[in-house]
């Protein structure tokens, strides 16, 4: 499985047309098709179910799309990172934790931080009195 085929996965699933899709990934519709194929085989089932010119979702492709759709994110936030590395631009937020400060107001604190500012490292520090 390469990115390149979970990027034809995730613009298939969104227009449900591979001659579409193809023209969102900028690439000609057999070689989106062969992409497809190849992840299908590699997962060993297909994603979609071709009916005529009606193209879905297998059970399969609908149970997966959350999962590639997160691997999209997370290359998106790595060449993200790299770029602002590179640039000078990385930051770090450093946090302090006492154990009182439950999980689940961690997690969604962290999601919630993540989304409007993906690039500065976070760091975590257990912090005693």
């Amino acid at each position: 499985m390469d990115f390149g085929q979970v990027r034809y996965f995730l613009a298939l699933a969104e227009t449900l047309n591979f001659t579409r899709a193809a023209e969102v990934c900028r690439v000609a519709q057999p070689t989106l098709t062969q992409g497809i194929k190849r992840l299908e085989d590699e997962l060993g089932g297909s994603l979609v179910i071709r009916d005529g010119k009606n193209t879905r979702l297998s059970e399969l492709g609908r149970a997966l799309r959350g999962h590639f759709e997160r691997i999209n994110e997370t290359r998106d936030l790595a060449r993200d990172t790299a770029k602002a590395i590179i640039s000078g631009e990385q930051n770090e937020l450093n946090i302090g934790l006492m154990c009182t400060i439950g999980p689940r107001v961690l997690s969604r604190f962290l999601n919630t931080f993540r989304q409007g500012n993906p690039s500065p490292i976070v760091l975590l520090h257990d912090v005693t009195l």
